[in-house]
C-alpha cells in the first residue's frame, strides 16, 4: 500500500484524542503496515496479524471514511477486499463483526461540527488541505528551477486563508498574510537558499509520526520524521522531527493558523542556522552582504550600505544571538542570525526585505524594524521551555566545525540564489 501510508506509520496512542471516527481509523492505520509485506502469492507474509487489523477497521467502519480513503490512496484502498479471505481464515474472531454488506455509514455521519457537510466530509476537506500543503514542497530540492515566487504564493492560497498568521519558535517569528508567509517558506527552497538546504519532503515511515484531530474537528496536528542536508550535503541529518498545529474557523476548509512546535527536530536545524551565521563563508556573513549588492545596492531606495565592505563591517560588530531575545531565541534581536534569517528572503521581495538586512533602526515600507530588541525580545512566548540550543560557539562540535570549513573552500565561487519575485508587497511580518 502506498499513498499517505507513510505518514502515519507509527502513530502513538499516548496522545488524548478526539473521540472522532477519523481519529479512531488513524489510530487503526499503524497496526496494517504489517499487511504491506506479501508473500509468493501475493498475501501478507503475517496473514494473522494482517487480519487482526482489518478487523479494527471494520469494526470502526473505516471504509464509511473519506478521510481514510484519502490517507490510504487507491491502492491503499484494496484493504477492504481483504475481509472474505480473513473471515475464512479466522472465523471465531470474526463472530461479532458485523459483515461488510450488512454495516451501515449513517450512524457515522453526525453534524457535530455544526457544518453542512457531515463531520467524516469535514475532517477528508481540512485533510486534504493539510496534504496539499506538504505537496507544495515536492520540488523544493531542485536547485536548477528557479523560485517562481508568484506561483508559490497561489499555491499556499489555496491551503492558506488570506490572513493566515503563521508561527515558527526560536526567533523565526509570526508571518502574517499568504505574500509573507510565501516568502519566509521559500527559504526551504534550494533554488532560493542556492544549495544551502536540502529539504527533503520524504518522510521516514519507520520513524514516530503523529496526525490527529480535535473533538470539534477544528485542529489538526501533524508530525512526521524527516532527513535532509545542509551545506549542499556535506552536512546530512536524519531522525529529525517535526509538528505542526493547524487551525481551522468555522466551517472553513482554509488554515487560519499554523505553529510549528519547537520539537528537538526544529532546535536542530536552528542550531545549524546558528552555526552558518557564524561560520559559513558561502551562507553566512559574506552571503548576506553579497545579497545586498546583488538584489539591493542597485537602487537606491532599497540600498542599505555604501559598498559590500561596509556591510560586511557592520555584520562583523553584531552579536550571534542577542542577549535580550535570549540564545533560544536565536533569529530574532539584534543579531547577525536574525539577519542571516531575512537576508534569503531579499531576493523574492527586495523592496520589502533590504531594509530588514539594513543598520539597526531602519524601517521597512510597512514601518516596520526587524532583527531589533525591543520589538522582538519583549514578550515571552515560553522559549524557556523549550528544547536548548546550545551546539554554537565554542560548543560547536569538533566534527561540524570542520565540515563547516571544508564547506568554505572555494566559497567564492558559489552562485546566488535564482528567483521569480514576488509581485505582493508583503503582509508585515512581525515576532
Amino acid at each position: 500500500m502506498t499513498g499517505q501510508l507513510a505518514m502515519i506509520a507509527l502513530l502513538s496512542s499516548t496522545w488524548a484524542l478526539g473521540a472522532t471516527n477519523t481519529n479512531e481509523c488513524i489510530s487503526d492505520l499503524g497496526a496494517i503496515q504489517v499487511c504491506q509485506q506479501t508473500n509468493w502469492l501475493g498475501l501478507p507474509s503475517n496473514l494473522g496479524a494482517c487480519c487482526d487489523a482489518v478487523r479494527e477497521m471494520a469494526r470502526d467502519r473505516c471504509e464509511c471514511n473519506p478521510a481514510l480513503d484519502l490517507l490510504l490512496g487507491e491502492e491503499g484502498q484494496q484493504i477492504y477486499e481483504l475481509e472474505p479471505l480473513c473471515r475464512i481464515v479466522q472465523p471465531f474472531k470474526w463472530l461479532t463483526t458485523v459483515p461488510r454488506v450488512l454495516r451501515s455509514c449513517n450512524s457515522l455521519k453526525r453534524h457535530d461540527y455544526g457544518c453542512g457537510p457531515n463531520d467524516m466530509q469535514m475532517d477528508a476537506a481540512r485533510l486534504q488541505t493539510i496534504l496539499t500543503f506538504g505537496h507544495l514542497f515536492a520540488d523544493a530540492a531542485n536547485e536548477q528551477a528557479c523560485f517562481d515566487t508568484p506561483a508559490f504564493e497561489g499555491g499556499l492560497s489555496t491551503v492558506f486563508e488570506s490572513d493566515i498568521s503563521f508561527t515558527v519558535p526560536y526567533g523565526i517569528g509570526t508571518y502574517n498574510g499568504v505574500t509573507d508567509v510565501a516568502e519566509y517558506l521559500g527559504m526551504a527552497y534550494a533554488s532560493l537558499n542556492h544549495g544551502y538546504w536540502n529539504y527533503d519532503t520524504t518522510i521516514d515511515p519507520s520513524k514516530p509520526a503523529r496526525l490527529d484531530v480535535t473533538a470539534n474537528g477544528r485542529v489538526w496536528v501533524q508530525g512526521s520524521t524527516f532527513r535532509g542536508s545542509f551545506l549542499r550535503g556535506l552536512l546530512p541529518y536524519s531522525d529529525s522531527y517535526s509538528e505542526q498545529r493547524a487551525e481551522f474557523q468555522a466551517c472553513e476548509t482554509k488554515v487560519s493558523t499554523f505553529n510549528v512546535q519547537p520539537t528537538t527536530g526544529v532546535r536542530d536545524w536552528v542550531e545549524t542556522f546558528v552555526q552558518t551565521a557564524e561560520r559559513s563563508e558561502r551562507w553566512g556573513v559574506r552571503d548576506i552582504c553579497r545579497y545586498h549588492t546583488q538584489f539591493c545596492a542597485g537602487d537606491p531606495a532599497t540600498r542599505q550600505y555604501a559598498s559590500e565592505q561596509d556591510c560586511l563591517d557592520y555584520m562583523n560588530t553584531l552579536p550571534l544571538y542577542s542577549q535580550a531575545c535570549g540564545p533560544n531565541r536565536p533569529l530574532a534581536g539584534n543579531s547577525v542570525t536574525c539577519k542571516f534569517k531575512h537576508h534569503f528572503m531579499v531576493a523574492a521581495n527586495p523592496t520589502l526585505h533590504c531594509p530588514h538586512i539594513g543598520p539597526a533602526g531602519t524601517h521597512d515600507p510597512n514601518h516596520h524594524i526587524k532583527c531589533d530588541d525591543v520589538e522582538e525580545c519583549g514578550a515571552d512566548q515560553g522559549q524557556g521551555s523549550w528544547p536548548a540550543v546550545t551546539r554554537f560557539g565554542p560548543n560547536t562540535p569538533a566534527a561540524v566545525a570542520s565540515i563547516f570549513n571544508a564547506s568554505n573552500v572555494n566559497a567564492a565561487q558559489e552562485p546566488i540564489a535564482c528567483v521569480i519575485p514576488s509581485t505582493g508587497s508583503g503582509g508585515g511580518h512581525h515576532h
